[in-house]
């Protein structure tokens, strides 16, 4: 290259030399022409002088006419006569000298004319020239336009090949990235379960010895029992044989006994199975975990194959980075050369300004862009092709520039026969002028050729130019190459440092395993320990049900006769009617003394036997079989003030909005001691337990929340009082399907109360 660089140095110095000679060819020329305008000025400046002298000689004529009247009057009439012929001949004369005069004017301007024309004809013969030039250049252009369009569309065909490529290679390593953190976390998972199973099983195994410890002690005192039956067998057989039915007794109790023996013998040994089984389980779970330990050492050993591989796919990368970076040296000191010859060195300068931008811009792309070691491969495969491809586009050029010198080899022969040419025509100065419009047309012709050669070295220079480039994007994409396999590198360290984290979590976890096996031992003592507690607690609570039980019936004996007064009403003064309760002035001006309204439970219906709960209070809908309950109202007090005091909690004052019927008294729909009743779940002792926050409640209110009837509950109480059964004796009260006869004596009072709902 430096050597055609320095052929076309020499050929353009010449293609100058010639330009320079050609130009003082025509500057000779031209100092032609201005000596032949200086002789034409000079000839109108002698003609000029003749007119000069001519009207001289008239004037020394007039002068000698005068001098001659004055001397002779006597022949002035011959002399009159004399001067009008020589006016006459003057005007001819004149006359004369003004047609030639006219007519050498009009040659002039003819003439001027004619150089003007030919001046014009030239202008636009060089105009038309140069538009010819423009259109070719601008086809040339458009031509160039088209193919670095068409290279355009090729390169971005490529980029789009290799980001695809590239996109490939980042995909296919996200997946081998995720079916190797599956991998891991698959075993990750085994090795978890097996774990689980393993303390499961342990569990299992710890379990079975206590059972078959309980078992062997159980054994032992059999064993022992049978041995003092054995004792006592011999000290009734020396007795003799009055107690022979007593040892048959005994006889049957040893056969019970060796039954139960032989039973508890058959459940060792099935215990005594069950142990082996889970033994040959845990044998099983380890060998599991020695597979997948020998799988995790297959894996490692596969790490570090790929290492090695990489180390030597970075030992080619670096053989290959240093070829290009000799290349690139000698890239550089190329350019040096040509920013020292060529003339451009702006050019020169914007590229390599254009080169360390794309540098950057392209070493920010290497590290977004991941590829693996075959991606590199291909890549630098493709820059060899690339390269060959330049090498073959090089030697295009130097054909391109041999034709170009055989082209200015024949201008320069062209130039020698112009040369002899001006030679002849300052030989031939007469025919001057064709001369020169030949030269000058010719001098155009080889002026379009030197554009020609211009265009073609700027050509020549764009193909060097992207030579240059297309090496830079081969030394790029080496570069991108090294950064990946150095990022693979990194991300296989990265998997050896998680191995290792792997292995210590490993060994921590048989560390953890070891601990828990000593925690599983101490567990299971506790467990003893806490079984036989459970076994006294237990014990205990079957006493206490027997004991409850027998108190339930007895109450429940007590509950079902006719004179008991377990459900009788529970009031603490005298009842009041629920229409002087209801017409009472008094409740709506209450005294802070006397500001409650308590619901109390006068009867229950129906047998809810609970254990530990025997006064539980159904409090629902009327129904004659599941059993009622049966509230109302009382008179305002404190008589709870003595057991509850300290524990009430002040009412607090509400707008006029949420009072009830009952004026002055706000309710909420449900308080904490309904609650209570209603769960059926707590006895009136646990409610009475709680602090007391009972409100003055509406009963319009109550049976809205609650959802039941008190009308309907108050019929169906008429009901069973006016359809009660005939007497039945002592003995058959406990059969008594309802305990109404507590509510006899408040049998008016309810048929009041329905009265007044029905109003």
């Amino acid at each position: 290259l430096e050597s055609q660089l320095e052929k076309k140095e020499q050929q353009f110095k010449e293609q100058e030399k010639t330009m320079s000679m050609l130009q003082q060819d025509i500057i000779c020329k031209q100092h032609h022409l201005e000596s032949l305008d200086r002789l034409l000025t000079e000839s109108k400046g002698e003609m000029e002088k003749e007119n000069m002298k001519k009207d001289e000689a008239l004037k020394t004529l007039q002068n000698q006419v005068s001098e001659e009247t004055i001397k002779a009057n006597f022949c002035v009439r011959q002399l009159d006569s004399a001067l009008e012929i020589c006016k006459e001949e003057l005007a001819l004369h004149l006359n004369q000298l003004e047609g030639n005069k006219e007519k050498f004017e009009k040659q002039l301007k003819k003439k001027s004319e004619e150089k003007e024309l030919k001046i014009k004809n030239h202008s636009l013969q060089e105009t038309t020239e140069q538009n010819v030039i423009l259109q070719h250049t601008l086809q040339q252009q458009q031509q160039m336009l088209q193919q670095e369009t068409i290279r355009n569309g090729e390169l971005e065909d490529i980029q789009t090949k290799l980001e695809k490529q590239v996109s490939k290679l980042e995909q296919e390593l996200q997946k081998q990235r995720e079916s190797s953190a599956e991998k891991l976390r698959k075993m990750e998972e085994k090795c978890e379960a097996a774990t689980y199973e393993a303390d499961l099983k342990r569990q299992k195994v710890i379990e079975l010895t206590g059972t078959a410890r309980q078992v062997k002690l159980e054994m032992d005192h059999y064993k022992e029992e049978l041995y003092k039956m054995e004792k006592e067998i011999k000290h009734l057989k020396r007795d003799g044989e009055n107690k022979a039915m007593h040892l048959s007794q005994l006889d049957m109790i040893l056969e019970q006994t060796k039954t139960e023996l032989d039973k508890k013998t058959n459940a060792v040994k099935e215990l005594e199975k069950l142990q082996h089984h889970t033994e040959t389980e845990l044998t099983e779970a380890l060998q599991k975990r020695e597979v997948l330990e020998t799988e995790l050492q297959n894996a490692h050993g596969e790490l570090k194959s790929t290492l090695r591989q990489l180390q030597e796919l970075r030992d080619v990368l670096q053989k290959a980075q240093l070829s290009l970076e000799e290349k690139y040296t000698t890239i550089k000191d190329l350019t040096a050369e040509l920013r020292l010859q060529y003339f451009t060195k702006r050019k020169v300068t914007h590229l390599d300004m254009t080169i360390r931008e794309y540098r950057g811009e392209m070493e920010q792309k290497i590290i977004k862009l991941e590829g693996t070691v075959e991606k590199s491969e291909l890549e630098l495969k493709e820059s060899n092709k690339q390269i060959e491809a330049l090498n073959e586009k090089l030697q295009n050029a130097k054909e391109q520039l041999r034709e170009k010198e055989f082209i200015t080899l024949q201008n320069e022969q062209e130039i020698s026969q112009l040369k002899k040419e001006t030679e002849r025509t300052q030989e031939k100065m007469k025919e001057m002028e064709s001369v020169m419009k030949e030269q000058e047309q010719y001098i155009a012709t080889q002026y379009k050729e030197a554009i020609d050669l211009e265009q073609e070295l700027r050509l020549t220079r764009e193909q060097m130019q992207n030579s240059h480039t297309e090496l830079v994007e081969a030394r790029r994409q080496q570069v991108q190459a090294q950064r990946e396999v150095e990022r693979l590198s990194s991300e296989l360290e990265e998997i050896k440092q998680l191995s290792k984290e792997k292995e210590s979590h490993g060994k921590h976890l048989a560390e953890e395993l070891g601990a828990s096996q000593v925690r599983e031992a101490q567990l299971e003592a506790r467990m003893q320990a806490e079984i036989k507690k459970l076994s006294a607690e237990v014990e205990s609570v079957k006493e206490a049900y027997h004991l409850e039980m027998l108190v339930e019936q007895l109450l429940i004996n007590e509950a079902f006769q006719p004179d008991g007064d377990t459900f009788g009403p529970i009031l603490h003064s005298l009842p009041k009617t629920f229409e002087k309760f209801f017409s009472d002035p008094y409740r709506k001006t209450p005294s802070p003394e006397k500001c409650s309204i308590y619901i109390q439970c006068i009867g229950s219906l129906g047998n809810t036997r609970v254990i530990k709960i025997p006064w539980n209070f159904a409090f629902g809908q009327a129904s004659l079989t599941d059993g009622m309950g049966i509230f109302s109202l009382v008179r305002y007090g404190g008589f709870y003030s003595l057991s509850y005091e300290g524990k009430v909690k002040k009412l607090q004052r509400t707008p006029s909005n949420d009072y009830s019927i009952f004026d002055n008294y706000y309710i909420p729909e449900m308080t904490s001691w309904l609650e209570h009743l209603m769960q059926s779940s707590r006895d009136l002792e646990k409610a009475a337990q709680c602090p007391l926050n009972l409100y003055p409640i509406c009963l319009h209110k109550l049976l809205h929340a609650v959802g039941c009837s008190t009308v309907e509950g108050y019929k169906a109480l008429m009901n069973l009082l006016t359809h009660l059964p005939p007497k039945h004796s002592h003995e058959d009260n406990v059969n008594l399907p309802k305990p109404v006869e507590a509510f006899k004596e408040w049998k008016e009072w309810i048929i009041k109360c329905l009265a007044i709902f029905q109003k």
